[in-house]
Order: C-alpha cells, then sequence, then structure tokens
C-alpha cells in the first residue's frame, strides 16, 4: 500500500515538474515573439519593431513596413540586442541635431559622439570620438575627446562645474590619477546614485 502511494506521489511531482518546464518554454517563446526594439518620434509617440542593419544604414521594421530613422522626426531609439539607447542631441559645432549614444542615464547623462572621417591613403579609417555631458537635460558639454583640438582644462571645468552640488565628488574627480573616460564614467554614475540617495533621504524627511 505504502509503496503505491510512494509510486502516485512521484508520477504526480514529475508530472508537474513536465507541466511547469512546458509552462516555461511557452513563456520564452513568447517573449522572443516580442519585440525588444523602439522608435520614439518627436511627439512622444514610441513605436515597437525590429532594427535590421542594411549595409551601412540601420532600418527600423513594423511588421513589413520599413521606417526611416530622422533625426528631425525622431528624438530617440533603442535596440534590445544590446541594449543601446540613442537620442537625437544638439552635438556643439553641428547645424542639425545628431544621434549620440547614451553611456550613462540619469541626473547627469554622458553621451558618445563617433564621426567616421573616411580612409587615409594607407587605407586607414579616420574616425572622432566625443563625450558629451548634459545635466538636468540642459545644453551638451563636452568633456573628452580623442581628437588633438580643444581645451583639456576646459573639458575638466566643465565636468567640475557639473559635478558643482556634489563636493564631495568634485573633490574625488580633481585627486583622480587619470582623466580617462573610464574614470570620467565612473564619477557621473557615483554622482547620479549618490542623487538618488538624496532624493531618497530628503522625501522620507
Amino acid at each position: 500500500m505504502d509503496g503505491d502511494v510512494i509510486c502516485n506521489t512521484m508520477k504526480n511531482f514529475r508530472s508537474l515538474i513536465i507541466l511547469f518546464l512546458l509552462q516555461l518554454l511557452v513563456i520564452s517563446l513568447h517573449a522572443q515573439e516580442q519585440p525588444l526594439d523602439y522608435l520614439v518620434t518627436v511627439q512622444g509617440d514610441t513605436t515597437w519593431g525590429k532594427f535590421r542593419k542594411n549595409l551601412f544604414q540601420l532600418v527600423f521594421l513594423v511588421g513589413e513596413e520599413k521606417i526611416k530613422i530622422k533625426v528631425a522626426e525622431h528624438k530617440s531609439y533603442y535596440v534590445g540586442r544590446d541594449s543601446s539607447l540613442y537620442r537625437a542631441l544638439p552635438v556643439p559645432g553641428r547645424e542639425n541635431k545628431q544621434w549620440c549614444f547614451t553611456l550613462e542615464d540619469g541626473r547627469i547623462r554622458l553621451y558618445e559622439f563617433y564621426v567616421s572621417q573616411g580612409t587615409n591613403n594607407t587605407g586607414a579609417t579616420l574616425s572622432t570620438t566625443s563625450w558629451y555631458a548634459t545635466k538636468d537635460d540642459s545644453l551638451l558639454l563636452d568633456v573628452k575627446t580623442n581628437s588633438f583640438w580643444g581645451s583639456r582644462k576646459a573639458r575638466k571645468e566643465a565636468l567640475l562645474q557639473l559635478l558643482s552640488d556634489d563636493p564631495d565628488m568634485q573633490k574625488e574627480f580633481e585627486q583622480a590619477e587619470n582623466f580617462s573616460i573610464k574614470t570620467i564614467r565612473a564619477l557621473i554614475k557615483k554622482y547620479n546614485q549618490r542623487a538618488i540617495n538624496r532624493s531618497k533621504a530628503a522625501a522620507k524627511s
């Protein structure tokens, strides 16, 4: 009698495990069917779809419809496969808005702007990468570049200005061993988290 009970219990347990695994499979397949990419218009409307790279152009697909991404009509887009968020922003020195890759999001936002300048006579690709930061969606400030143009001192002062309401973060930046983009990104990430913590503390008081 006890053996039959144990046998039936094991069968029921196996059935539950199989049912659970089948449910997980259905959920996984359903999640894969959902589009992970989106495109936001300047009016704030969000369209979900899928990005595909067609030669040198990124194309947004909604079913069979192809939508061209334009800075005049769209303000941001998100590529789910690598969690990349791009925003159309007024980059200093550029007449029109440009697509900038979001490195850090928060009270201070850090963006990367890449420009390909073709190739030289040896076939090597010429390019420039610049990093800009903005606080509370104000104008972009140039904080780092890999080109030889501009003032390193002015970029440091711009970053100190962004950190001005957190003297501890300003001090940490002034004492940093280098001025690399890794250092800048880490400082901004830390600043943003401290800003969140201050807001939470203020809300509780």
